[in-house]
């Protein structure tokens, strides 16, 4: 429940989309009462390190393909893209 409200904020004071997204996408995914709660009592303490090991470089890479579409973007509406 505070993660949007934080990430509104972070976006008015002029953070990047790529860090948003990054940071939103790694509360997602790799948020540790999710495995906590969730995760290692249903799948097994197995089955969530090999989740987050997959998904460890996810955020990292939605964050950099979040600011490269929003770089694409603002040069197209410049007139110089």
């Amino acid at each position: 429940m505070l993660a949007f409200p934080f990430l509104a904020a972070l976006f008015r004071l002029g953070a990047g989309y790529g860090p948003l997204v990054a940071y939103l996408t790694s509360w997602e995914i790799l948020s540790l009462y999710r495995a906590v709660i969730w995760d290692i009592p249903f799948m097994g303490i197995e089955f969530t390190a090999l989740r987050y090991a997959v998904s460890f470089f996810l955020p990292i890479l939605a964050g950099w393909t979040a600011q490269k579409i929003s770089e694409s973007w603002e040069s197209a509406g410049d007139g110089r893209g």
